[in-house]
C-alpha cells in the first residue's frame, strides 16, 4: 500500500522510563506520541529505539513517516499492516 510498516519488538521498564525498540521501513522517521508530547526515535537502518518517560503502552502512539505517507499504530497493537 506504500505506507511505512512499524513493528514494536520490545517494550520494557528501565530506570523509571520506558524503553521501546522495533523495526520500520528503511528511510522512515519514527515519532512516539503520548498525549500532547512527541519524541523522535533514534533510527539505525530499519531499526528504531527510544527511551521515554514511563507510560502505559495503551497511551503510546507510534507514528512512522516516509516521504508524504504516514502509518500510526497504538503501541499495544505491536505491528502495522496486519492481515
Amino acid at each position: 500500500d506504500g505506507k511505512p510498516f512499524i513493528i514494536l519488538n520490545e517494550a520494557k521498564a528501565q530506570n523509571a522510563n520506558l524503553l521501546l525498540r522495533g523495526e520500520v521501513t528503511p528511510e522512515s522517521k519514527v515519532q512516539i506520541c503520548i498525549d500532547e508530547k512527541s519524541y523522535a526515535a533514534k533510527i539505525e537502518e530499519q531499526m528504531w529505539s527510544i527511551e521515554i518517560p514511563a507510560a502505559r503502552l495503551s497511551e503510546v502512539l507510534i507514528v512512522a513517516t516516509k516521504g508524504m505517507t504516514t502509518t500510526k499504530i497504538a503501541a499495544s497493537e505491536g505491528y502495522s499492516h496486519q492481515k
